[in-house]
């Protein structure tokens, strides 16, 4: 009978707290780029919705921030049968901030040494990443052809991620999120780059949900690695401890919680931090809190009669429907994107900037949305696919 492969391929299958996750991670991490175990070549992350694996992976690689190109494909619901979609836009996101941060000259020298390192080849891979033509100072001609796209594209991307480990002298650390989302494309792709490109070029962490709606890709993915002798270490991330959802809470509210308002938290949330912040950010807009002797208190029975059975999406949703008509069909639109930028949303306003602010304030201030001076997403991805689960196919449609 054959045996079931299991997606954990560490010796270990123990869950761990955040910071035993970020200690591990940090270890694999240094191991991989030293090169001590040669077969290792990534790490793969997996929890429940809602234990904070993106912020976790995320808040892990600001510190490589600097000295290596940092890589981000995030996965959604609503793109999952798109072939390519997380690669593209990843690529597509670096590149985009590349062009708003660096300096004219700095920029110009990065793209010409992109340009030469890719050759004739260049054209080919901008038929793919379209935002590539910042780099070309030009309109490119294309070269597409339906034959050769498929053939070329593993080739091409094998030779953009070398090109950054070249010219960063570092490995690109490369993060796949929401690996429940991506399309068997993008994971034929994945697969050709971790077998083809050693640790010196790319150091690779994924995360995924789990129980996951598409593990069979995942599964996949871990088995035919195994079988070519590359390992993938792994890590379950476990909610917060009482400690660790102390530390939060203050960091939250700028004060130490007293004990009975980081117990009572603790009770109802079970140490999942975005069903903390749901409940700490209900908890101000609903006046239970109060500081008394530098530290937030709160009536423990009474915050535990109000909200014991209350789940995070409840409480989602709650705010969903505080919201005003526009801001509201705002946060659907985001949700059906599954990620957007103030410039399409300025669009979608005729461009009225200034109720773009007010009406992103108004999101971000009920616990939804955050952004930047470009972009605009879910402060946790789950927060969008729950209201995009909840949008009929007709208004998902017409949005």
């Amino acid at each position: 009978m054959k045996q079931e492969i299991r997606l954990m391929s560490s010796p270990s299958q123990r869950i761990f707290t955040e910071m035993e996750c970020s200690h591990l991670l940090d270890n694999y991490v240094s191991q991989i780029s030293k090169n001590q175990h040669p077969n290792t070549c990534g790490v793969l992350i997996s929890g429940y919705t809602g234990t904070g694996k993106t912020f976790f992976v995320e808040h892990f690689l600001q510190k490589f921030d600097a000295n290596n190109a940092i890589l981000i494909a995030r996965h959604y619901q609503q793109h999952e049968h798109i072939p390519y979609y997380g690669f593209k836009n990843c690529i597509s996101d670096y590149l985009t901030k590349l062009y708003s941060t660096l300096g004219k000259r700095e920029f110009l020298h990065f793209s010409n040494s992109l340009k030469k390192h890719l050759g004739d080849t260049f054209p080919l891979l901008l038929d793919y990443i379209p935002e590539l033509s910042i780099l070309s100072g030009d309109n490119a001609i294309s070269q597409r052809s339906l034959v050769t796209m498929e053939n070329q594209l593993y080739f091409l991307f094998k030779r953009l991620f070398e090109f950054l480990a070249d010219f960063y002298h570092n490995p690109v650390l490369f993060f796949t999120d929401d690996l429940q989302w991506i399309d068997a494309s993008g994971t034929n792709l994945l697969k050709y780059l971790l077998l083809n490109l050693s640790s010196e070029k790319l150091i690779w962490i994924g995360a995924y949900r789990a129980p996951q709606h598409n593990q069979s890709l995942v599964q996949q993915l871990v088995e035919e690695l195994h079988l070519k002798n590359r390992i993938i270490e792994s890590i379950i991330l476990n909610g917060l401890t009482p400690a660790e959802l102390e530390k939060s809470i203050e960091s939250m509210l700028g004060k130490k919680p007293h004990t009975d308002l980081a117990d009572v938290c603790y009770r109802l949330t079970k140490g999942n931090p975005s069903h903390l912040q749901a409940l700490v950010d209900n908890l101000v807009q609903k006046n239970h809190l109060r500081v008394e002797n530098d530290e937030w208190y709160c009536n423990p029975a009474e915050v535990e009669n109000h909200y014991a059975g209350q789940n995070a999406e409840r409480i989602v949703f709650g705010n969903v429907k505080k919201l005003s008509a526009t801001a509201h069909e705002m946060v659907c639109v985001v949700a059906c994107l599954g990620r957007s930028s103030k410039d399409i949303l300025l669009k979608w306003l005729n461009g009225d900037v200034l109720l773009m602010e007010q009406v992103l304030s108004e999101a971000r201030n009920m616990g939804l949305l955050e952004y930047d001076d470009q972009d605009v997403r879910f402060v946790e991805m789950h927060i969008g696919e729950m209201i995009y689960n909840e949008l009929s196919m007709a208004i998902q449609s017409d949005l």
